[in-house]
């Protein structure tokens, strides 16, 4: 349900694919750099099942140090979701 939650009106929403149901998680950590958390250095995540009406596949990305995102952020909701919206629409 939370997965499904999340991929129709959460962080996960760049991920969906039509027709495919896709849900998932994002989940985005700052870096600790010289034991100190970095605001820019992240390391993101994004994990999907689809179709959420009865969950077959999964689709896990990971993404170290993104440097921008879809609208120049570098959140997972603006990297690691929609690299998983272009592998699910590409298979």
């Amino acid at each position: 349900y939370l997965f499904r939650l999340n991929g129709e009106q959460g962080t996960g929403r760049a991920a969906d694919v039509p027709g495919f149901h896709v849900g998932g998680k994002t989940g985005t950590a700052n870096k600790v750099i010289n034991g100190v958390y970095s605001h820019k250095l992240s390391f993101n995540s994004f994990l999907a099942a689809f179709p959420m009406s009865n969950p077959k596949y999964v689709v896990l990305s990971f993404i170290d140090q993104p440097l921008t995102g879809v609208h120049n952020l570098n959140l997972a909701a603006e990297t690691a979701a929609p690299m998983v919206h272009d592998i699910i629409a590409r298979t």
